[in-house]
């Protein structure tokens, strides 16, 4: 005898990823790969609107890194501490394979300021 698992059935309940479009494009084993991978990110507290952005960002499997390596400051204000331009910030990010963050998003660590 096979017992549903509770938490999974509410979860899919409260978010439908096919239909926030999240699922487009993916068959078969693909399909259900994208679905674990979105319930497991809902699980650690992304929004519905995290995923989708990154999804069109096509970086929804770095989302869990982009946690882990967030930093405190924006590139907004590693230019106000340190007078480099956001863009100089933002650009050198690139340059370093991550996704070119908005003026504001709290990318940038100490280290940064550093």
């Amino acid at each position: 005898m096979m017992l549903a698992n509770v938490s999974a059935i509410g979860q899919d309940a409260a978010m439908d990823f096919a239909a926030a479009g999240l699922l487009d494009g993916l068959e078969g084993a693909e399909r259900g790969q994208r679905e674990q991978l979105l319930a497991r990110l809902v699980d650690d507290g992304f929004s519905l609107d995290d995923l989708r952005k990154a999804v069109q960002e096509n970086r929804l499997a770095l989302l869990p890194v982009d946690e882990v390596l967030g930093g405190a400051y924006s590139a907004e204000e590693i230019e106000e501490r340190t007078d480099l331009p956001a863009g100089m910030m933002a650009r050198i990010r690139r340059l370093h394979g991550l996704p070119e963050p908005r003026p504001e998003d709290k990318v940038f660590s100490e280290e940064d300021i550093a």
